[in-house]
């Protein structure tokens, strides 16, 4: 028999307490891995003008994944973020990419488009019978991405003010 460090609670359905972890292990790990794919990607373009002196830290997703796992407390969090790193990974990077092109876009008819498009899937989102608590608009990671550039050094102010204060519109 393999040796865990996972106390299984086999009758609970939401994972991490499945896991034997508390359930609040999920949403701080999910936010370690969005803060360290928005910070990679902004210190790379922050102060690096040339991809190819740009440490592969910063370029790839094991760059990511390497933050991140610097950012876990414990190794029960560690394993579980490996756990639900490629899920979150995606989530985080897609939506930096549209993040990006809002922001990069010069011509003003093309971005007014974009927000309205923003604002319909967050309209579509409020009407969902979906649980709102688990469903994260692009405007909400928007707002993210936001925070992790005020807070680019930090998580755990990054973390506070996600979980506690989080701005509102």
């Amino acid at each position: 028999m393999v040796e865990t460090i996972f106390k299984f609670q086999h009758d609970s359905n939401v994972i991490p307490v499945a896991l034997g972890l508390p359930e609040e292990v999920h949403d701080r790990c999910k936010e370690i891995i969005f803060f360290s794919t928005f910070t990679n990607h902004f210190i790379k373009k922050d102060f690096f003008d040339n991809d190819a002196d740009t440490p592969s830290t910063l370029t790839t997703i094991t760059g990511v994944l390497e933050k991140a796992l610097s950012l876990s407390t414990s190794e029960s969090e560690k394993l579980y973020l490996l756990f639900i790193f490629k899920e979150v990974h995606e989530k985080g990077a897609h939506n930096l990419m549209g993040y990006q092109m809002i922001e990069e876009e010069t011509d003003e008819k093309a971005k007014k488009k974009m927000k309205m498009l923003l604002e319909l899937t967050e309209l579509k989102a409020l009407m969902s019978d979906d649980d709102r608590s688990e469903l994260t608009t692009p405007k909400d990671m928007f707002k993210r991405i936001d925070i992790a550039k005020k807070n680019m050094y930090n998580f755990e102010n990054y973390f506070n003010e996600v979980m506690y204060n989080e701005p509102k519109n």
